[in-house]
């Protein structure tokens, strides 16, 4: 079987293309500036495993807007916890906006992590 074009242009380069670390930075920041547009300043931060992985989340408590997530390969620990709620801090820091509070489930991973953030 042969496939011919009847187009003699050259083939086109439009449709998806990676866009790189500078591309996903900027959908991140356009994506953060979107969800944290009316931040309540009421978060709360959870964990879901999937495999072998732990997906950490952090959701605005009263718009029910996803702000942040990151996967981990292994089950979390405190510092993962505490590294996770300080890039959230910066972000916030970064847009001039104060959290007020952190809900989280009976987890014992989240305890110190969040006594450290408040200080």
């Amino acid at each position: 079987m042969t496939t011919v074009s009847l187009c003699h242009s050259p083939r086109s380069r439009t449709g998806l293309r990676r866009q790189g670390k500078k591309g996903e930075a900027r959908i991140e920041a356009d994506y953060l500036d979107w969800a944290l547009r009316g931040f309540s300043g009421y978060i709360a931060i959870d964990e879901l495993y999937d495999g072998p992985f732990c997906v950490l989340s952090i959701v605005d408590n009263r718009n029910f807007k996803r702000l942040l997530y990151e996967v981990v390969d292994h089950d979390p620990t405190h510092e993962d916890i505490q590294r996770f709620l300080q890039r959230f801090q910066l972000i916030l820091q970064s847009r001039e906006l104060k959290l007020k509070e952190i809900t989280s489930d009976a987890s014992p991973l989240y305890p110190k992590p969040i006594a450290a953030t408040k200080r």
